[in-house]
């Protein structure tokens, strides 16, 4: 399918595949072009939110908490932001937090994981993992049920709520219940070019760019952490809604791995949306589409969160 005409738009307006540039440029300039976008204004929906600084094992990862309008005691989101593992913040996929909030009538807790390539792996996925273990011991204080704990991810977001997933089954922790994944990376091996008429946004190169800072002196392409989707197994992981970007390089090794969860015996859907590029949830938050997903996304949470 062609381009979406709404998407046509809004990438005019934001200009195709800055990732694009970053081989021609130093890391540090690369790393500083991607920062200096400033996130969007907070999206001002009926419920509460508050900025919080979690001491975690000697560190502070900071979060933002979002309650929704009601008793509780709630379910609860652990969402982390996407871009690259280099770039992207809570405020960025404030929107995102906000409406699932709501559809879902669950708290949300956005974590500020540590970034690449100044923190490489697997600093990022620590700071996620050990945000779930604080949500989990400080549910009552938040108001939260602690046997109702998912967690969402976009793009390197949705990497790093996989491999919450796994490391959840493997080491016996509580969480999580769902897996929310919108156009997850699963695949540090993966080939796959450019969709047809692209690059839209992002490249294969630009995706290689990105794993290279992520990884940093880490070579191990195929650790389940790194590549969900080459986990020796899939069986007993939390079910999942996977939506994928017809036009994104990522859409296959992403659609794997919402295949590999039900070839193991598990409960995973797969959605693409036609015509649509990676990070469209994000850069199109109104598009037709995006509001689509987020029905959709919205939807699946309220049925893995019914006690």
């Amino acid at each position: 399918m062609p381009l979406d005409p709404e998407m046509r738009r809004i990438l005019d307006l934001i200009g195709f595949d800055h990732a694009q540039q970053l081989e021609s440029r130093s890391v540090a300039g690369a790393v500083a072009m991607l920062r200096a976008a400033l996130p969007p204004a907070p999206a001002g929906l009926a419920v509460r939110c508050e900025d919080r600084v979690l001491p975690l094992a000697g560190r502070d990862v900071p979060v933002r908490i979002c309650w929704p309008v009601g008793m509780g005691p709630f379910p609860i989101l652990m969402n982390f932001h996407g871009g690259g593992w280099v770039t992207g913040s809570v405020g960025a996929d404030d929107l995102r937090c906000q409406r699932l909030t709501v559809a879902a009538h669950c708290i949300t807790i956005s974590v500020d994981y540590r970034l690449a390539p100044e923190h490489p792996y697997p600093a990022g996925l620590e700071d996620c993992r050990d945000a779930c273990l604080w949500a989990h011991d400080n549910a009552a204080e938040l108001n939260g049920d602690p046997a109702r704990i998912a967690v969402s991810g976009a793009s390197a977001g949705g990497n790093l709520a996989a491999a919450v997933a796994l490391l959840g089954r493997d080491r016996g922790m509580p969480f999580p219940m769902f897996q929310l994944l919108f156009y997850p990376v699963t695949d540090a091996t993966a080939q796959d070019g450019d969709p047809p008429g692209g690059p839209y946004f992002l490249s294969r190169q630009g995706m290689d760019w990105y794993w290279a800072r992520y990884l940093g002196d880490y070579r191990d392409l195929r650790d389940p952490l790194v590549s969900p989707l080459l986990a020796p197994s899939h069986a007993g992981l939390a079910p999942a809604l996977v939506i994928t970007a017809e036009l994104d390089p990522l859409a296959a090794e992403a659609r794997a791995y919402a295949e590999a969860i039900v070839a193991a015996g598990g409960a995973a859907e797969h959605v693409e949306m036609p015509g649509m590029v990676h990070g469209f949830v994000s850069y199109g938050p109104d598009a037709a589409r995006t509001l689509e997903a987020m029905d959709l996304a919205g939807a699946a949470l309220r049925r893995a969160f019914v006690p």
